[in-house]
């Protein structure tokens, strides 16, 4: 019982860690063509797509789904706080 929760916490800050990789990765490669709350949205869509088709290649697509897009919207949600707080147009 004890070694499934480890395995289940282990493996949701693993997929945390790997969505903010991607997202900071794709958000870092496209700050120079967007700003504002547009590229923190297109940084979502366009690092949650990459994550997805890696994963339906070697996962499934509703492992990844199930798994990597709560923690990619972890990430989302903490940068529109940020851009809010700064008043990011």
């Amino acid at each position: 019982m004890v070694a499934q929760i480890i395995g289940i916490v282990g493996s949701s800050l693993g997929c945390l860690v790997a969505a903010f990789i991607f997202y900071f990765l794709v958000r870092k490669m496209l700050v120079k063509s967007l700003e504002g709350k547009t590229l923190i949205f297109v940084s979502f869509i366009g690092s949650g797509i990459i994550i997805l088709v890696i994963n339906s290649l070697l996962n499934g697509f509703v492992w990844g789904f199930v798994r990597y897009i709560p923690a990619l919207f972890v990430w989302f949600l903490i940068d529109i706080i940020i851009a809010n707080k700064k008043k990011v147009i």
